[in-house]
Parts: structure tokens; C-alpha cells; sequence
């Protein structure tokens, strides 16, 4: 909710955001605006935006890993595979669910 730092308007909204069970933040300085206006600490989790890219990287569409991820998962390799890549599943209040997504030669996403 980016535009409720941006407006300054975080304490208009604060019953409603100190009710929701958890509000994800994509910076500790974000963190500390909300709770300087009144939310509750306790619910929010920092969510920061990128990625290691290091560790995240393209892989050769013929390595033999990604081959046998792309059989078991029945994605053809004129497809583009995505990794959907989330932090903070140590938190008890986030609850994944699994998704594969896949991109179709025409770039939009469908589900696998």
C-alpha cells in the first residue's frame, strides 16, 4: 500500500490496518512509518523487493536438472519456466500454497 506512505494517510486507516492479521512492507523504514503512525508492530513482516542474483540465475534450457524439473512438472522446453521465489515462510502467519507458473509463447502467464 504504498500510497498510504506516500499520502501520509496511515493514521486515517489505522483500525483497519491494526485488524488485519498481517501487512507485508517492503523496507524497515516502511516498517517504522507505519508503527510511527500507530500500527501495531506485531503484524507487520518486511518483504523486501529482488533477489540474489547470484544465487537466482538463468540455467542452460538443455541442463540436465532443469530437464527433469521440466518433465516432472510436464513443461515442454518451448515454454518459458518460471521460479516464483517468496521470504519470510518462517512466519507462522503466512501460509504458502504451492504454485507453478509458466509462461506460454505468448508471454502471459497460465497455471501448469
Amino acid at each position: 500500500m504504498p500510497w498510504l506512505v506516500a499520502d501520509g494517510f496511515i493514521a486515517n486507516y489505522q483500525d483497519i490496518l491494526n485488524s488485519l492479521p498481517l501487512i507485508l512492507v517492503t523496507s524497515n523504514r516502511v516498517k517504522e512509518m507505519y508503527v510511527r503512525d500507530g500500527i501495531n508492530a506485531d503484524i507487520i513482516e518486511v518483504l523486501p523487493v529482488g533477489c540474489d542474483t547470484d544465487a537466482f540465475m538463468p540455467y542452460d534450457k538443455n541442463d540436465p536438472k532443469i530437464l527433469s524439473v521440466r518433465e516432472s512438472l510436464g513443461i515442454s522446453t518451448d515454454r518459458l519456466m518460471l521460479l516464483p521465489v517468496l521470504k519470510g515462510l518462517e512466519c507462522p502467519r503466512l501460509k504458502p500454497e504451492p504454485a507453478r507458473l509458466a509462461a506460454g509463447k505468448s508471454g502471459s502467464l497460465a497455471p501448469v
